[in-house]
């Protein structure tokens, strides 16, 4: 009996051949990325090239391949994909009968924006830092007084972004030539003398929040239409925006706040809900880093339970698994 067929995006994202060669396990996985050298593609059975999530062509692309390839479900992992595939996902489910793995357009628009995801949060019960929203020069000085700077750092950033793009953390001292000559490259840090000459009177809507001290974590959900499954984990060893080593350590309480994130914002299927200290930084509606091992497979695990090929009571959750990213090296060719 052939294996199902499933259609997963971005195979060339940090974790991208990792969820392809999880998914190889139980299904026939066909990859596209809009670079034709991912590494993702030597770990799928069959490999597009398809423009940016934000291109006009992306959706019409991605509906040719999967009637071609007979898929039976779309898993995006990008953030730059999911609010496309959210907008059309009745394209794919109504006329080929597939399913997408993305929740609702509402839903996704406010979870990729962080200023309206911690709006959405009041009265939630779910801690969130001390933040502005500011677009004036004025607005943005007076939000740092009232963070404490300059005895406190200060963060500044978009409130639409993802690692750590746009992110910029105002310190009170700050020896440039130290920092450039002796250390790894760090554009994050700025004083306040540099934010200053380079901000206009007015400027798009940024966020002003307290510098936050602790373990990152995460709450990795998946919503089947049931009770909503998932485990957390502790992040650590950040570079580039990318943590290269979880640890999953089962957290009652910060899993009961990704459980009410969920449910406010109305997400669907593999959300990834990130907290540093106890704090919720961002939520990521789309899979995330995660553990494969052969006792657990959750992203095989997550599309055979919103296909309806396996019921939630047989799932059993991690609890302990370390997972590395590592630097890995592929020859081809002649």
């Amino acid at each position: 009996m052939s294996k199902p067929r499933v259609l997963l995006t971005a195979i060339g994202c940090p974790g991208g051949p990792s969820v392809a060669r999880a998914l190889c396990e139980e299904f026939y996985v066909v990859g596209v990325d809009m670079d034709a050298r991912a590494s993702g593609r030597y770990f799928v059975d069959a490999f597009y090239q398809v423009p940016r999530g934000d291109d006009p062509e992306f959706i019409e692309q991605l509906r040719n391949i999967a009637a071609r390839e007979n898929v039976v479900a779309v898993l995006p992992q990008s953030s730059n994909e999911v609010l496309a595939l959210a907008t059309f996902r009745d394209l794919f489910e109504r006329d080929l009968g597939v399913k997408v793995l993305v929740s609702s357009p509402e839903a996704v628009s406010v979870a990729l924006d962080k200023a309206e995801t911690y709006r959405a949060m009041e009265g939630a019960g779910v801690p969130v830092p001390e933040w502005y929203e500011v677009d004036r020069l004025g607005q943005l000085m007076s939000a740092i007084r009232r963070l404490g700077f300059p005895d406190r750092r200060v963060v500044i950033k978009s409130p639409i972004g993802k690692g750590g793009r746009g992110l910029r953390i105002l310190v009170p001292d700050l020896n440039r030539m130290t920092l450039d000559m002796r250390t790894w490259p760090n554009t994050q840090l700025i004083t306040l003398g540099e934010l200053a000459d380079h901000m206009p009177a007015k400027f798009p809507s940024l966020m002003v929040m307290e510098y936050l001290v602790g373990d990152e974590s995460s709450a990795d959900t998946f919503d089947g239409f049931g009770p909503t499954l998932g485990f957390t984990k502790i992040r650590r060893d950040c570079r580039m925006g990318v943590h290269h080593d979880h640890t999953a350590l089962y957290d009652q309480e910060l899993m009961d706040y990704g459980r009410r994130v969920v449910e406010r914002l109305g997400l669907e299927y593999f959300v990834n809900v990130q907290f540093m200290d106890g704090y919720l930084l961002e939520v990521n509606p789309r899979i995330s880093t995660m553990f494969y091992t052969e006792r657990f497979n959750m992203p095989a695990l997550g599309v055979k339970l919103a296909l309806g090929l396996v019921d939630e009571a047989e799932v059993t959750l991690p609890d302990g698994i370390r997972s590395q990213y590592y630097l890995d090296l592929r020859s081809y060719g002649g």
